[in-house]
């Protein structure tokens, strides 16, 4: 099992919802073109099985981007049908698809991946053999030198051309720094272009420059291990300018001997994609991945943090738990993706009546919590005020088949009198129910029968 899935089913773990493969299974068939992706990404990255076949489906959807994303994301699971599903797209899906399936396949596993690598390195579109020879150099076969060597000799284009001479030097393998000096000697002037993003000393300046300054000192002392000998070779991650926007690169380095002095010979591989997704993961691993707000692991984590910036600042903190009223109303009588919108439109009043830096969360179904720093306790209800008009508000503009009610209770936080998180959430829940059962017992519901 790739370690990305591993991780995927980390953070499925640690912040799944029960009904959320339900949910995410409507979204997929849903009319709305980034309806259909969104769910696709949300079920590939929490790896729910019951979403299989729905995605299996889109990858003949009349929409490009939420093919491409299905594709992507079929490799997180496990089903025989897949390796005919990635194979008939190599042959038959546009350019763009093609280069996504070829990107996808270092997921894949390596007995299904390696004959699939074989139809990408054979496209007609560089970008495609590209992403290919990056799949092949990550499944490592046992005569990938060899086959390196043979594609090298069959490509016509520079781009694929250096991605081959990286590979060759990724490799690890001695006879990569004979293959790699030959080459120097070319006269290809595409192999020499390589020549200078493979030494190290003709372009060290111009390379470092390149890097992000964090980095730039560890790189250094890296560079100058491999000239003094201290290690004969070096694997390690950089973040390095790519444009206007931040790159990662796994560089291998190794020190050897060109036209009679030392130097360094270093391969890239990009592993953007990587790191973009696994700070994904981080991030969804404290997000609720409907309304965007923390979920409760998200809440606890941060909420120790503000609770001792309050106690250093010698402010008030306030707690408010929040619960959205007659849920099971909305899901019962008007749907379950009525009552997904309901609970959004609570996150997005919730997000524009308190401020930036208050930390706001979804940590049950119908339940919400908010925590902010305040002056004075008198601040209370002055922000008890604002979150109230804003639910009126909403009610009279927004044309919705409900009306939002919520039932608040809310505790402040003294240093002076501390009380743990976890006290503060229990009476701010005892007040919040408290609440909803004065409603209960005027029996007015706000909208249409119970």
């Amino acid at each position: 099992m790739p370690y990305v899935r591993q991780a995927i089913i980390s953070a499925l773990n640690s912040i799944g919802h029960p009904s959320m493969p339900e949910r995410i299974k409507k979204l997929l068939k849903s009319e709305n073109p980034y309806e259909r992706e969104s769910a696709v990404k949300i079920a590939g990255y929490f790896g729910y099985e019951e979403c299989k076949e729905e995605i299996f489906n889109l990858v003949n959807d009349k929409d490009e981007e939420v093919r491409k994303v299905a594709y992507e994301n079929i490799v997180f699971f496990e089903d025989e049908k897949i390796f005919e599903i990635l194979k008939e797209g190599l042959e038959k899906e546009k350019r763009k698809v093609r280069e996504v399936i070829a990107r996808s396949l270092i997921y894949l596993g390596k007995d299904k991946a390696l004959p699939l690598v074989e139809i990408a390195l054979r496209d007609s579109s560089p970008w495609v053999r590209y992403y290919g020879v990056k799949s092949l150099i990550h499944h490592n076969p046992p005569d990938l030198l060899s086959i390196l060597q043979d594609l090298l000799s069959k490509e016509d284009t520079t781009l694929v051309k250096i991605i081959i001479i990286e590979s060759i030097g990724k490799t690890g393998n001695v006879k990569a720094i004979d293959i790699l000096k030959m080459l120097m000697d070319t006269n290809d002037k595409d192999l020499l272009l390589a020549e200078q993003s493979l030494v190290g000393l003709k372009t060290f300046n111009d390379f470092l420059n390149y890097i992000y300054e964090e980095d730039r000192e560890r790189f250094k002392q890296r560079y100058h291990e491999l000239l003094d000998k201290t290690f004969e070779y070096i694997i390690d991650e950089f973040k390095i300018k790519k444009g206007k926007d931040i790159a990662y690169i796994e560089m291998s380095m190794v020190g050897i001997m060109y036209k009679g002095k030392p130097a360094i010979l270093g391969t890239t591989l990009d592993i953007t994609y990587r790191k973009k997704m696994e700070e994904e993961l981080k991030i969804l691993s404290i997000t609720d991945p409907l309304t965007g707000l923390y979920n409760r692991r998200g809440f606890i984590t941060l909420a120790d943090h503000t609770l001792n910036l309050v106690k250093r600042l010698n402010k008030k903190a306030i707690i408010l738990f929040i619960d959205l009223d007659y849920m099971k109303w909305i899901n019962d009588n008007l749907g379950h993706n009525v009552g997904d919108q309901a609970l959004i439109d609570v996150a997005n009043i919730l997000t524009s009546t308190f401020r930036q830096n208050d930390l706001i969360a979804r940590i049950g179904g119908d339940e919400f919590v908010v925590l902010g720093i305040i002056g004075e306790e008198n601040h209370k209800e002055k922000i008890i005020e604002r979150l109230t008009e804003k639910v009126k508000e909403f009610n009279t503009k927004e044309k919705r088949p409900y009306k939002l009610s919520l039932s608040v209770g809310y505790v402040v936080y003294d240093p002076e009198n501390p009380k743990t998180l976890e006290e503060l959430l229990q009476l701010a829940d005892q007040l919040m129910y408290e609440e909803k059962r004065l409603k209960k017992q005027n029996s007015q519901y706000p909208f249409g029968r119970r």
